[in-house]
């Protein structure tokens, strides 16, 4: 049983999509001739902003659409917010249109796979108008009630569209504010260290730090104030120093419920000092150079952490030797 591919190549009287599924055809060992119908559509409209929403420099300021078919990927681009309308030759069938930012300033959105509307498209002749809604987001950025204005003490924020997990800059902590313009919907906050060489912003990686909801279309004012805590303490072994050597060491790192990261350190140096954002962890210790001493595990959980203040707390890696022989078919 095959799937029938479509895929556009040249000229003017074909659809343009790049990998419509047109049936299925089972294939016995007698059967020699099947016709295949390439069936038609048109789709054609108006393209654009709200008038009130019209970017003062379209050609510098826009976003490209495309019809996208959710199940197999297929794509068909449409056009740019500044042609005005669109006219498209396309397979029939279930579709996407969504919105990808090219150039931005002030008006078009920047996602960077934006979900706008589903639509059904028949055979012959369909018009649709579409319309690109633009929802302006301001806010300050700041680490426990203060900016961090610092290039060499840093991260960076990205909003991930919850529905759809399409992921995009925010904004970069050592500007302390942002003004963005998105499409509506809900989204994630994540802030993932850039550099923290100043020790002021925390080290931590993929983080949720909040929820932003833009679902009502209307421009919004959200401060993003996350809050940090230093924890310090040293590393051991069975309850005893670690090797020191830095052939036979792992790294202890940090993760929580999102599946955000931290790197505390590695078990050679005895001991470590991070800031983090304030959360519960999971303490994981991954081998890197394991060699006599140290576990040879690359994802072992060791205990739960939470942290709330500057927090002191020793972590012990248990350790046990397996010995045993291997044998093949008992021998």
């Amino acid at each position: 049983v095959y799937d029938v591919v479509y895929e556009y190549r040249d000229g003017q009287d074909f659809p343009k999509n790049d990998g419509a599924v047109l049936k299925q055809l089972a294939v016995a060992a007698d059967d020699s001739e099947f016709t295949i119908d390439i069936p038609l559509a048109t789709l054609r409209g108006t393209v654009g902003f709200a008038p009130e929403d019209e970017p003062a420099n379209p050609g510098y300021d826009f976003g490209r659409l495309w019809l996208v078919n959710p199940t197999t990927g297929d794509r068909i681009e449409l056009g740019n917010t500044f042609d005005g309308t669109y006219d498209a030759l396309v397979v029939p069938g279930e579709y996407e249109i969504r919105y990808e930012a090219r150039e931005t300033q002030s008006t078009a959105p920047i996602n960077g796979e934006g979900f706008l509307t589903s639509v059904w498209i028949d055979k012959g002749s369909n018009v649709l108008d579409i319309v690109v809604p633009s929802v302006r987001l301001d806010g300050e950025l700041r680490f426990d009630g203060a900016p961090v204005l610092s290039g060499y003490d840093n991260g960076d924020l990205e909003l991930r569209d919850i529905a759809t997990g399409d992921t995009f800059l925010l904004g970069e902590t050592e500007l302390g504010e942002f003004s963005i313009a998105v499409l509506p919907g809900r989204y994630e906050v994540i802030y993932t260290s850039r550099d923290a060489s100043g020790g002021q912003t925390p080290l931590n990686k993929g983080t949720v730090v909040g929820e932003v909801d833009l679902s009502d279309g209307k421009d919004a004012t959200v401060d993003i104030d996350m809050q940090t805590a230093t924890v310090t303490g040293t590393f051991r072994l069975g309850g005893t120093n670690p090797p020191t050597e830095e052939f036979d060491s792992g790294v202890v790192s940090l993760q929580d419920a999102h599946g955000g990261t931290v790197e505390l350190g590695y078990t050679s140096s005895g001991s470590y000092s991070a800031r983090v954002l304030v959360a519960d962890y999971d303490v994981f210790y991954s081998q890197t150079t394991a060699g006599v001493r140290m576990p040879v595990n690359t994802h072992a959980l060791l205990e739960p952490l939470s942290i709330g203040g500057g927090d002191t707390h020793d972590i012990n890696i248990p350790v046990t030797e397996v010995v045993g022989s291997l044998t093949l078919g008992g021998v």
